[in-house]
């Protein structure tokens, strides 16, 4: 009752309302950009029943969500009525500086012009252009009407549109900043009976922040490779240039979901091909998105132990960093994971909610710590971390835990 009233006199609304328009702002995009069922929808954004969600989306935009997907122009403009925006709509998230005249552009056959650096954004503008609005868009120089040019006085992320002479020029000075750029100018445009409208407008922005992510937990949940490029979609949409993949997990050994060549039993029937991996990456690689893949060790992999025992130790749900040879046997799954992932820069190795307590009983681990000079499982358990994060760095790649540790031991981490 006190946070609600506190929420109500520093903001003006209930902590309710702004709750409702959170999930539902996140609702119309997966309505809009993703296949989604809206049953899925309904419970991905925190409503208990879809009958629940449908009302309380048709109370807020006016329109229910199976009829805002049909998009007829009537429903389209009864809900851009209702949100009060138009189709120069300001992209999300809000640029540093927006500025329009008013006017639109209607072309019948239009085309992307780009810096040679630039053709990878240009071919994923113009396929998001042909989904979205049913409007073939070509990449030519001859008569463009969206150029991607290059400004070397822009920093890694940092884009500018502008319109010159009837032209719609995005600038930046990476492929990364091209993406974003074009990314912000896709949620201004328009459709009109196959010819694309284009609003005239002028957007300057730069992140606050160099990591801007979502994460998705594969283990847990059942995502077929379709619905993690539809959550990719909404990266590249709302800027963000990280989808963290979550694919191991406990407590069934079941759960992870990568594929395997040195440990083939760890491979869950649910799990992915590295085809699967592959298209993976390179739809997120094309969008400019880094794609961070995690595994779990020491806890949270009941796979491990239970497939290989004899590799990994006999602990329900943990491996034992006493046990013989299981350095090298994690070490050897960590050069599994970068081989399936070489450009990823992060490896996400989990290293959290481990039961180290329970190493305490274990002789393996009491020989092994008086063999270290650990004074406790505690220490051992940051030995571990440190281990795995040194072997990844001399990958060439930088190491990711989840927060874990005490801060008496973070002295003991790389």
């Amino acid at each position: 009752d006190y946070f609600g009233r506190w929420w109500r006199r520093h903001t003006g609304e209930t902590y309710s309302s702004y709750l409702a328009s959170l999930r539902l702002n996140l609702a119309v995009s997966l309505v809009r950009y993703t296949s989604f069922s809206i049953k899925k929808i309904s419970s991905d954004v925190g409503y208990l029943s879809e009958s629940g969600f449908i009302k309380a989306f048709e109370k807020y935009y006016g329109v229910r969500p199976d009829t805002l997907r049909s998009g007829t122009d009537k429903h389209k403009t009864k809900e851009k009525e209702r949100m009060n925006i138009s189709l120069d709509k300001t992209p999300i998230p809000f640029p540093k500086t927006v500025a329009s005249t008013g006017k639109t552009r209607k072309i019948d056959t239009p085309k992307i012009a780009a810096h040679s650096a630039y053709g990878k954004a240009a071919a994923v503008l113009a396929e998001y252009i042909k989904r979205y609005f049913d409007t073939n868009v070509s990449l030519s120089d001859d008569d463009a009407c969206i150029v991607l040019d290059h400004d070397f006085s822009l920093e890694d992320e940092e884009y500018r549109i502008t319109t010159r002479n009837g032209v719609t020029h995005v600038l930046s000075s990476t492929d990364k900043g091209a993406s974003r750029g074009a990314a912000a100018l896709l949620t201004s445009l328009g459709g009109d009976n196959g010819s694309l409208v284009i609003p005239e407008t002028e957007i300057y922005d730069k992140p606050d922040t160099i990591w801007r992510g979502m994460m998705l937990d594969l283990a847990r949940g059942h995502y077929t490779v379709d619905d993690i490029l539809a959550y990719a979609d909404l990266c590249y949409i709302y800027r963000m240039n990280t989808l963290h993949l979550h694919f191991a997990d406990g407590p069934s050994p079941d759960m992870y979901k990568l594929p395997s060549d040195r440990f083939p039993l760890l491979t869950s029937s649910s799990g992915y091909s590295k085809d699967d991996i592959r298209r993976i990456r390179e739809y997120l690689s094309e969008r400019g998105i880094t794609l961070v893949p995690e595994i779990e060790v020491p806890a949270h992999c009941e796979a491990l132990p239970t497939r290989y025992p004899e590799l990994f130790g006999t602990h329900r749900g943990m491996i034992c960093p006493g046990h013989k040879g299981v350095y090298e046997s994690v070490h050897a799954l960590i050069d599994e994971v970068c081989g399936l992932f070489p450009d990823s820069p992060y490896i996400h190795f989990g290293c959290d909610e481990a039961r180290y307590e329970d190493w305490d009983d274990c002789a393996e681990c009491r020989e092994f710590m008086r063999e270290k000079g650990l004074k406790s499982s505690a220490e051992l358990y940051t030995y571990f971390a440190a281990d795995t994060a040194r072997y990844i760095l001399s990958l060439g790649r930088t190491p990711v835990v989840w927060e874990g540790f005490g801060d008496e031991r973070t002295s003991l981490l790389p």
